[in-house]
């Protein structure tokens, strides 16, 4: 299964919390399972995406990776 969700209006913080959400989400729902998530931010930097998954609580046992598409 793949959700994809877009938005030409988010900024760092609303992805922030985005990401938050869906992981409490996911650790009250489906304690014993871990959902992989795939960002694309053109508009930010490494170090920003870095900040921002590096933020979630709690943390990924998997992870975080983060590259630059070419």
């Amino acid at each position: 299964m793949q959700v994809t969700i877009g938005s030409e209006q988010l900024e760092k913080e609303d992805l922030r919390a985005l990401i938050q959400a869906i992981r409490a989400c996911e650790t009250t729902t489906f304690p014993e399972k871990e959902i992989k998530i795939a960002v694309e931010a053109p508009d930010l930097s490494m170090v920003d995406m870095d900040d921002i998954i590096r933020s979630i609580q709690p943390p990924y046992r998997h992870g975080p990776f983060t590259f630059k598409r070419p």
